[in-house]
């Protein structure tokens, strides 16, 4: 009897394409009587480990969330188990909708990673149950401009640097929209000192009043990595020459400063009850409402904030806080808005009627009982 040879090579193959193997024997019986038989020898399938398409290093700027997909295979087609581990594994999470993202957003400024440097690393790993594959992801946070735009908090509100200093959003200009927070993150431009950083409309978080004509502004001192904050303190100071400012600084009272109220998010740490950041979100929501109603009786082309900061200045010896709560006060800062309008016909009674409910919604809200 005559058996034909096979490579080991040829039983591998098989095994791995069936997982079984079928040995077909001829065997001859003397005389030429009998039939022939095919037993079956039942080999184990090879478990295959699954295929992992390994992740390329990622930057990421400070604020802004991750999605990264997870691309894996099994050629056996068995189902697998996607986990995460490492140093800084507390900073993501997976889901099969959204991939790897982070569970909080980093803060570059804390440099809260394992390592220190804003790399924030994880290893992703799927399995088929007794085979696994890996990969290790690394996201390396970018320090971002960030900052708030409140009057109350401002959500979807374009913020942008105005290089060319026209108020108007052009072709190149860095830009974004606030968070639901009145929150921004911002590339940090080449050369930030003395940019125009505006913020034009939004809805305030606080009345849920979209405020579509609403602009507010700072000017970026320099590269700095402390908050940003646009308000109207900001605003109504940005025209203003130093000697100025530290005049207006002055109204604003002992305990609000200008450098402070520029660099602070006055809502949220009012939400902390800090009782100076209550002051200024008070007193911040006031000036808001004089702005919005000024705006409502100027010209397109006047800049309302200019004229009240220097009307403030040069027509009252009271605090901010109190000529806000004085109709008189208020219908000094009014008038020459409403006299530059030669559309509006309105006489001196119209304006202090005006500056009454001016003063009466800014006693209101000056009062630290009454919950904002």
């Amino acid at each position: 009897m005559h058996l034909p040879y096979y490579t080991p090579q040829f039983f591998s193959a098989a095994r791995a394409t069936s997982g079984t193997l079928l040995l077909g024997l001829a065997v001859a019986c003397g005389g030429g009587g009998g039939g022939e038989t095919s037993p079956s020898i039942n080999l184990p399938a090879v478990n295959r480990a699954p295929t992992l398409q390994q992740f390329s290093p990622i930057d990421v700027l400070e604020g802004s969330q991750i999605s990264v997909a997870v691309v894996a295979d099994d050629a056996d087609g068995d189902t697998l188990d996607v986990s995460l581990n490492g140093s800084d594994v507390a900073f993501f999470e997976y889901s099969a909708d959204s991939g790897i993202q982070f569970t909080q957003i980093p803060d570059w400024e804390a440099s809260e990673d394992a390592d220190g440097n804003n790399v924030f690393e994880v290893t992703a790993s799927v399995s088929d149950g007794n085979l696994s594959s890996s990969s290790l992801l690394e996201v390396t946070v970018i320090d971002a401009l960030e900052g708030s735009v409140v009057d109350g908090p401002m959500s979807n509100s374009l913020v942008f640097i105005d290089e060319n200093n026209n108020t108007i959003l052009d072709s190149g200009e860095i830009s974004t929209y606030t968070r639901t927070n009145g929150l921004f993150f911002l590339p940090y431009p080449d050369d930030p000192t003395d940019l125009p950083l505006l913020a034009h409309g939004g809805t305030d978080k606080l009345t849920g009043n979209e405020l579509a004509s609403l602009e507010l502004r700072t000017v970026l001192k320099n590269a700095s990595t402390e908050h940003i904050s646009i308000n109207l303190f900001t605003t109504m100071a940005a025209p203003l020459n130093s000697v100025e400012r530290e005049a207006f600084d002055e109204l604003l009272g002992d305990n609000i400063e200008l450098e402070v109220v520029s660099h602070l998010d006055i809502w949220r740490a009012s939400i902390d009850e800090s009782e100076d950041a209550s002051r200024a979100a008070r007193l911040n929501l006031q000036l808001g409402l004089l702005v919005l109603t000024a705006e409502a009786l100027a010209t397109d082309a006047t800049d309302v904030a200019g004229v009240l900061a220097h009307g403030l200045l040069t027509s009252s010896d009271q605090l901010a806080d109190q000529a806000l709560r004085d109709s008189e006060a208020l219908s000094h800062l009014i008038s020459p808005l409403v006299d530059e309008n030669t559309e509006l016909d309105f006489g001196s009674l119209a304006i202090n009627t005006i500056a009454t409910s001016l003063a009466n919604i800014s006693e209101v809200t000056s009062n630290s009982d009454i919950r904002l």
